[in-house]
């Protein structure tokens, strides 16, 4: 017979069909189960995976086992006798050795009827395998049991994934990275549950997630704050972000894709279940499903942020080079539960709930670097740069477990108000900027670090305007913006600015503004109504200041000095109760000035006296501490009182003599000391020292002014001494400037300029100082009546 069919027959006698059979049948039954197995449990694709390389690698295994086997033809010898012992048992002689037997011409074996010949391929295997290693080894039972062993490690390693709760992908199809441009848009919706007892748990997931993928150069994420412009364009009020909506929202804003999830527990574990869609058809991108335990659910979260940032076509490598989630945001899923919390408080506007929250967080978990820098950023805006600066300096401590953004925003932080260096950063946000070109947080904060160290209030209202535009529904850029959009005189942009407030949703941040947009238009009757209307009620702290603040020195400068009185003295208690001494320093300064304008200076020296006999270094931390000693020194040596330049003996300076800050701080009080005693040109020489350090803090801003403005006057520059005065007085500045100095000196500094335009000849100019202060005390207490009469008399001498 050919080969072909020896083979054939060969194949048969030794039953490998049956042994193939048998194991195929196996083999799906086998695969089968593992499939409901991981799907029930959740466990790693790669079980699955190893159960289809077991079965593969097995299979030639089990076909060379069933091969080596031997069969009654094997026994045969080459020359077509059986060997002795199966001679024996089938009752037969063995015949002599060949060599014995005679030799004799034996006919050609008919090729129809020849074993295989003992040559050849097929002969050489079985001859192999027939082999005694391998025969030794090759058994029915050696091969069953090495294959039940391999499958009990992939079981028992499966069930070790199971019990400890191991982060891991359990199924992830699909991919968008043929349509998702490079640095789209992504919008993550409400995440959903399965119970409602699992609703934080899935508001920290939905963080984690927005966290880690704020790691990628490669996808944007909406941010809470650009949700809430969107809303309020719908004309919706913070309504649940379900997949509907979401998709809409989506498709407004031009994002690529939604991805949404759903969280739910299997036994012990959490699994999360999330699918990207494309905002434009709905139609399914990718779906990934990860599970975890609850213990290291954060890292099931990152395994599914890389998995989303790869479907959406991001380079391997720059997956692997963003630090592990755990590092970046904190091991405590309740820390995370509580920071996400405080994170949409900041996005409310709502800076005292947010600082409540993230010192929760903090609680829960003190190296949890991003707290600290959320708790830093909500103390700096509620005026507690002392505990700002504490929890800035610790999450520059904890920055290196933070992605390159992250670290970027700490360090940038720090330098700004612990190291008071506004060139580093920014020159940091700047690199942010650089790389992440929509960050609307160090887009905001290049503009609030350029006012509060260099007074641009037009460019930092460029800056602001930018923000605002990246994050429509963010109340902090719309407050930053307003404020700066008011300081540079634009009354019909902050209406409309005043009108976003209100769509919103936030109607008494609007009305405080409306506050000072009728005060900057001189339309007093408002601003006592609308006045009236805030204090009716318990005081408010909207943008560092207190309503009584603000409606206190409104009073002030429209001479109800009663009302001012109460408003202020309350205030100046609560920011030394609360540890805003900058700010209560200011209201001491507007109480001496209001006992000013009725001429009993005793009675405003006893408000300064009141407040330097509450300072207590100790208490007071840097910056503030410094700006502090330096500004009362300055208004000391400018007024020449002893006892307001001895606060250089109460508060230390500034740590580093070196330091800019240091330098220009000493600067300002060696002029205010030179004008004080009536050196003017030794005054100005001091001042052009201040200035070589190029930085224009804005908490000297207008004691450097009234330095100016003295010293001009001293040298006989009357032209340079008003132009001072002027920025001062601007209505503009008076009403939104933060904190109050510009309302408290307005009286005061109008009768000074009209004494000094009647010196230069301008009587015209003069009386529109007066009639501006009288226009401002029309309904004036009656204590005021002495001066009025004054102002009335010198600007009846101007129009004869």
């Amino acid at each position: 017979m050919t080969r072909f069919r020896a083979f054939v027959i060969d194949i048969h006698r030794r039953s490998l069909w049956q042994v193939l059979a048998v194991y195929l049948a196996s083999a799906w039954f086998v695969l089968q189960v593992s499939e409901h197995v991981v799907e029930r449990f959740l466990l790693p694709e790669w079980v699955y995976g190893s159960a289809v390389i077991l079965l593969l690698v097995g299979l030639p295994i089990v076909l060379a086992t069933a091969l080596g086997r031997e069969t009654p033809a094997d026994a045969r010898a080459s020359d077509g006798r059986p060997p002795a012992d199966l001679a024996a048992v089938n009752g037969e002689t063995s015949p002599p050795p060949p060599s014995l037997q005679p030799t004799r011409s034996a006919p050609d074996p008919d090729p129809e009827s020849a074993p295989l010949p003992s040559s050849g391929v097929w002969a050489e295997l079985r001859r192999t395998l027939n082999s005694s290693p391998f025969r030794m080894v090759l058994t029915w039972p050696r091969t069953l049991a090495g294959g039940l062993a391999a499958f009990a490690v992939v079981a028992l390693l499966g069930g070790l994934f199971y019990v400890q709760g191991a982060p891991r992908v359990s199924e992830a199809r699909g991919s968008a990275a043929n349509t998702f441009e490079e640095r789209g848009w992504i919008l993550l919706a409400d995440f959903e549950v399965v119970d409602e007892a699992d609703r934080g748990i899935a508001l920290a997931v939905r963080e984690a997630l927005s966290v880690d993928l704020h790691q990628s150069e490669h996808v944007n994420v909406l941010s809470r704050s650009q949700l809430v412009g969107i809303f309020q364009r719908m004309d919706l009020e913070d309504p649940p972000l379900d997949i509907p909506l979401a998709l809409e929202v989506a498709e407004r804003f031009g994002a690529g894709a939604v991805f949404t999830a759903t969280v739910s527990r299997l036994g012990p574990q959490y699994v999360v279940s999330g699918r990207a869609l494309d905002a434009g058809t709905g139609e399914e991108l990718f779906a990934i499903r990860v599970a975890a335990a609850e213990s290291r659910l954060l890292e099931a979260v990152e395994s599914l942020s890389r998995e989303v940032r790869r479907r959406l076509g991001e380079n391997r490598g720059m997956i692997r080079a963003s630090l592990p989630l755990p590092e970046v945001t904190t091991r405590s899923l309740e820390a995370l539960k509580t920071y996400a919390e405080a994170e949409q408080a900041v996005s409310e506007g709502d800076a005292e709930q947010a600082a409540v929250l993230a010192a929760e967080a903090i609680r829960i978990d003190p190296s949890f670097a991003m707290a600290h820098r959320l708790a830093a950023v909500s103390a700096f805006n509620q005026g507690r740069t002392s505990e700002g600066r504490e929890h800035a300096s610790r999450a520059y401590e904890l920055r290196e477990r933070l992605s390159d953004r992250e670290r970027w925003h700490v360090e940038a932080f720090y330098q700004h108000l612990v190291r008071l260096d506004p060139r580093a950063a920014l020159d940091l946000y700047e690199l942010i900027l650089n790389r992440y070109p929509d960050d609307s947080r160090a887009t905001n904060n290049m503009g609030t670090t350029s006012f509060t160290w260099r007074s641009d209030a037009q460019s930092t209202r460029t800056w602001h305007e930018r923000a605002q535009e990246l994050s429509p529904g963010s109340l902090l850029h719309l407050t930053n913006l307003t404020e700066m959009t008011g300081l540079i005189g634009s009354p019909e942009d902050v209406e409309r600015l005043i009108g976003s407030m209100e769509e919103l949703g936030a109607t008494e941040l609007a009305t405080r503004f409306k506050v000072r947009s009728h005060f900057a238009r001189g339309n007093l009757e408002e601003v006592r109504r609308l006045c009236d209307s805030i204090l009716a009620g318990p005081p408010l702290t909207f943008h560092f200041s207190d309503d009584r603040e603000l409606c206190g020195s409104m009073a002030l400068a429209m001479g109800q000095l009663s009302a001012a009185r109460l408003h202020l003295q309350q205030v100046q208690n609560s920011y030394l109760g609360r540890g805003q001494w900058l700010r209560a320093y200011y209201i001491a300064w507007a109480l001496f000035l209001l006992e000013e304008l009725v001429d009993d200076p005793t009675a405003g020296i006893r408000h300064v006296d009141s407040f330097m006999s509450a300072l207590d270094a100790d208490r007071i931390g840097e910056p503030e501490r410094y700006f502090l000693r330096q500004n009362v020194a300055m208004m000391g040596g400018l007024w020449g009182s002893d006892r307001m330049l001895g606060v250089q003996e109460i508060l230390p300076p500034y740590s580093e003599p070196d330091h800019w800050f240091t330098r220009q701080g000493a600067s300002l009080v060696e002029a205010a000391r030179s004008a004080g005693r009536g050196h003017g040109r030794e005054a100005l020489e001091e001042i052009r020292t201040s200035d070589a350090y190029g930085e224009n803090p804005i908490h000297w801003l207008v004691p450097r002014r009234l330095l100016l403005a003295e010293a001009h006057e001293l040298v006989g520059d009357l032209d340079a001494a008003v132009a001072e005065l002027l920025e001062i007085v601007d209505p503009a500045w008076g009403a939104f400037a933060n904190p109050i100095v510009p309302r408290a000196l307005l009286p005061g500094l109008l009768i000074r300029l009209g004494e000094l335009e009647a010196a230069r000849g301008n009587p015209v100019t003069a009386a529109e100082h007066y009639q501006r202060l009288l226009a401002l005390w029309d309904d004036a207490d009656t204590e005021l009546a002495p001066r009025i009469q004054q102002i009335e008399a010198a600007l009846a001498l101007l129009t004869q």
